[in-house]
Parts: structure tokens; sequence; C-alpha cells
């Protein structure tokens, strides 16, 4: 081989072994680069995340049960009431929508119904159980009492 020849040999040779060396410090770069990127920004989403949790821990101290005030009105607002009267003079049960109530002389007790039908029963003194209609908000009375 001539020596132009093989000065070309070893330039083509030290280009192949070369080209590797330098191509990857370039990708190495771009990858720390972008690595570092994804660092950053879960750094940053783990900041913001502490800073909600502290927001929403705030919260919750400021008003512990403001939430579950406004659900019950909510509730209660969107419900209808019956209001049981017991005005004889011994204890009487009544079923309401399949649930009985006992009630002592004299007492009177409100409870929350859906609206639409519901049924009661004054177990000592119905045979059948009664449907009434109920509008929300709206209250039915149900007063037990002695007829003369």
């Amino acid at each position: 081989m001539s020596k132009s020849k093989t000065t070309i040999a070893a330039a083509i040779g030290l280009a192949m072994f070369a080209a590797p060396v330098y191509a990857e410090p370039a990708n190495d770069a771009r990858t720390i680069a972008a690595v570092r990127q994804l660092q950053d920004d879960v750094e940053l989403l783990k900041a913001r995340v502490r800073q909600l949790e502290d927001e929403v821990k705030l919260l919750r101290q400021a008003s512990p049960s403001s939430t579950s005030k406004r659900e019950s009105f909510d509730t209660a607002a969107r419900m209808g009431r019956v209001r049981l009267s017991n005005e004889f003079l011994e204890e009487m049960s009544v079923v309401v929508n399949g649930v009985s109530y006992r009630l002592l002389p004299g007492q009177t007790r409100t409870i929350q119904v859906p609206p639409g039908i519901f049924t009661y029963q004054v177990l000592q003194l119905q045979r059948t159980i009664q449907e009434r209609a109920i509008e929300p908000g709206e209250e039915k009375p149900i007063r037990i009492f002695t007829q003369r």
C-alpha cells in the first residue's frame, strides 16, 4: 500500500471510530438537558401539590362544619317534613315509610321524607296504611287524637 492509501485508510478508520465518540456527547447533552427539565417540572408539580394541600388544610380549619351544614340545608330544602303529634293520653306508634316511631303522650316529632308519595299508619288506630303526597319543603301534620 502506498503512503497516501495508508493515510486515507487510517483517516477512514479513525473517522469510523471517532464519529460515535463525537455523536454520543451531543446525544448525552440533549438527554441530560431533557432529564434536568423533567426533574425541574416534577419539582414544580410537587411544590404546587404541597401548596394546594396547604390551602385545602387551611380551608378545612377555617370552616370545618360549613360544608356539612350547607349539605344538610340543601338536603332539607329538597325534602318534605311530616309532623307527628300525639294528642292521646297514651304512647302511640306511627310507621312512616316503613320506619316505626314511638310518640309519648303530648309529644310532637318532625321527620323528613322524600317528596312524592309517603305512607303512614298509626298502629293502634288504623288497620290500613295511608298514602299522602308531599312537595319539597312542604310540611304535613299528622295529628293522633281521640274523636268525640
